[in-house]
Order: structure tokens, then C-alpha cells, then sequence
């Protein structure tokens, strides 16, 4: 099973700041949602920041990635060919002593210059990418977050206006096949992907180049989404990008779930008196070591009247209602017996009953009875 890296839930912003110009603007973002992580590309964070941090400005450049923590221990982790343009660190939230290490790297795919030639935009992510894996252990919680310069982070609908790109697609599937998922995509599955960058030359464009890849994170306490302040929009070309890991709770489970139990028990009673009373094609019960079902959990076909339908402990003996009949038959008088019991002896009690009935005058058919007798000669 994958693990949670923390308790508590936890909250990680991610933003290319536009050469550092909106810095203040992405560490005021922070304060308002309630960051625990920022990572920033083309960062000037400075004395801005009053927490953690682990970052390097790019050669030449003013700006750089950085990863920024409001508390516990940050132990920075390089990367090579990359400084300035990928910062990456061994957090510890609550100490070393305390928990396991969370790896964060804020990424940039590096723009190529006069004196440093660079491959392609998603050439350079890959290998990025790869490298972060090959020095993470693989059983780690571990996010890569950042400004991956590409068209298309994730695979798009055939009805949107771009479509992603051969080299794209390639790329992604590189990175699952590293164990990374890519959180916005996967956390809206189904949904064309959002716009996170304005491109100044077109801006109606709906590039979507920045987010969030996890591995050892459990999909289903993971949520991710693009931010769009209005006043955000002057401070940046890209939009902010919102990733939250809920915790789970801890300690033992106690009496949290005893109504899922007690519905379990109830379905359960429900299909053994089904078996008992009626014909069922099929029967899935549900799976009471893991202390769930649902509905849909259960699938019973039976030909029997509601009124025979009434609970009876897990373990008792089932006893089989006997139908209705007319008057003066047998059956009608016949005692509710278990089937396993049910032998000759039946038939006799209830004829004997019959017989004291008849002579009490208590049985309806008793005057028929008698005036039969008195007629014959």
C-alpha cells in the first residue's frame, strides 16, 4: 500500500513569478491559502521569505528556482547541468526524528542561450525528470513541481482547439512509466486542460506547460487545481498552480465505522433470509474484513412475499414461515417446524389437533362434519 507522507493535510503552491517580478505577489498568494511549500520559478525571493528555503539563480540571471517550506528541515539535493534552473530538497516537516523525508524539486526546462545550447524544451524535461528519479528512492513520497514548458501537460480531448504533441505524449508516458503521476490531469479526468499560461504573442492560446508530478501518493487524497486570481493576472504570464494532500487519520479506528458495519450486518441478514424463502440466481456479499460495501455490493432475484422478509440474528436457526390455506386442510394447522426437523410426526400432531378441534366444536368444518355423519343410514 502507498504511502502518505504527513499527518495533516498539506498544502503546495507552485508559480513562475515572470522574471522574478511577481515574487511578493506568489509569497502574499501563499499567506492566503495557506501554502506549506512554495516553489518558484524565475523567483526572487530575497528577504521575502522568512521560513526555509533552498534555490540558486540561474547563470547570468537575477531570477531562479527555489523551494521555500514555513517550517521543519530542508537538506538541499542537486541536481547536475541544472543549477539555477531545478532546485530540489529532503524535507522533513516535523523533524527528522519524527517523520519520513518528502523530496520536492521545483523545475524550470531551461531556455537555451548563446553560451549554454539546450535541447528542446521536452527533451531537457525528461531528462530532468529522469535524473530526480534516479537519485530518489522509489519507495519515497516525492513532487515535482514547476514550469515544464510544455504545450500540453497531459493528453487532451480530440475536441480541443491544440492537440498534444507526438513528443509530448512520449514524454508522458516516460514519466509514468518512472511510477509519476500527473496530478492535475489525473485529479480531472475527462476535463480539457486548463489554461496556466497567457502566452504574450497569443494568449487566447490554452497552453497548459505548468504542474504538479507525484509518485507514492494515493490519487485519492490528492487534489489539484489552477489558480486565477484577477488580481494575480498583472504579475505573471502563468497561472499559479494549487496542489492539496489530505492526511489521514490516525490512531485507531474505534467506533468510526460501526454504521457501515451495522448496514453490512443488516445485508447480510437480508440475503440469508433470501436464501431461506425464495429462489436467487445470485448472491455477492460484501467483503467484511475490509469493513465496506455498497449497494451495489449485493444482487438478489427471489420470488417471495415481502411479509416473509424480516431479519433474524446472523446465526439463528431459520424457520420457514408455512403459507396460508384454506380452512379444514391440514397444512393449515400443521406447527412451524425448522425443515432440518420436519419428518412424519407433523402430519400426525396436526391431524390429532384437527380431531380434538372437530370434537370441541372449535373447528369451523366440525357442524359439516357432523351432519355428513348423522345423514348417512
Amino acid at each position: 500500500m502507498l504511502r502518505q507522507p504527513q499527518r495533516d493535510d498539506m498544502k503546495l503552491l507552485s508559480w513562475n513569478t515572470a522574471y522574478g517580478r511577481g515574487t511578493a505577489a506568489a509569497i502574499e498568494l501563499a499567506d492566503r491559502v495557506g501554502a506549506d511549500v512554495l516553489m518558484l520559478q524565475e523567483g526572487q525571493p530575497g528577504d521575502l521569505w522568512r521560513g526555509k528555503a533552498v534555490g540558486a539563480r540561474v547563470v547570468d540571471h537575477a531570477w531562479g528556482s527555489w523551494v521555500l517550506t514555513r517550517s521543519g528541515s530542508l537538506e538541499p539535493i542537486a541536481i547536475t547541468g541544472y543549477s539555477g534552473w531545478v532546485s530540489g530538497a529532503r524535507w522533513w516537516r516535523y523533524g527528522a526524528d519524527v517523520d519520513e523525508p518528502l523530496y520536492l524539486f521545483s523545475v524550470h526546462s531551461p531556455t537555451p542561450s548563446r553560451n549554454e545550447p539546450r535541447a528542446t524544451y521536452v527533451a531537457e524535461s525528461r531528462s530532468i525528470v529522469a535524473t530526480i528519479c534516479a537519485c530518489v528512492p522509489t519507495t519515497a513520497p516525492l513532487l515535482i513541481g514547476g514550469d515544464f514548458n510544455f504545450r500540453s501537460l497531459g493528453q487532451r480531448l480530440p475536441s480541443e482547439t491544440i492537440q498534444t504533441e507526438h513528443a509530448e505524449l512520449e514524454a508522458l508516458q516516460e514519466f509514468r512509466g518512472h511510477g509519476l503521476s500527473v496530478a492535475w490531469q489525473d485529479c480531472h479526468r475527462g476535463e480539457p486542460l486548463c489554461q496556466t499560461l497567457r502566452w504574450v504573442k497569443d494568449p487566447a492560446v490554452p497552453y497548459h506547460c505548468d504542474g504538479f508530478l507525484t509518485r507514492n501518493l494515493e490519487l485519492a487524497h490528492v487534489r489539484c487545481d489552477v489558480l486565477l486570481p484577477e488580481s494575480d493576472v498583472p504579475h505573471s504570464d502563468h497561472n499559479a498552480i494549487l496542489l492539496k494532500i489530505l492526511g489521514k487519520p490516525q490512531g485507531r479506528r474505534g467506533n468510526a465505522d460501526r454504521p457501515t458495519r451495522d448496514a453490512a450486518d443488516a445485508v447480510h441478514r437480508l440475503a440469508m433470509v433470501v436464501r431461506c424463502f425464495g429462489r436467487h440466481e445470485q448472491t455477492t456479499m460484501p467483503n467484511r474484513q475490509l469493513g465496506g460495501f455498497s449497494p451495489d455490493s449485493v444482487r438478489l432475484r427471489y420470488s417471495v412475499p415481502p411479509v416473509m422478509l424480516f431479519p433474524f440474528p446472523p446465526r439463528s436457526p431459520c424457520i420457514t414461515p408455512r403459507p396460508l390455506h384454506p380452512p379444514g386442510t391440514r397444512a393449515a394447522y400443521a406447527p412451524l417446524v425448522p425443515h432440518a426437523r420436519r419428518s412424519s410426526c407433523t402430519a400426525r400432531t396436526g391431524r390429532r389437533w384437527r380431531a380434538r378441534a372437530c370434537a370441541s366444536g372449535a373447528h369451523p368444518s366440525a357442524s359439516v362434519t357432523s351432519a355428513r355423519s348423522r345423514a348417512r343410514p
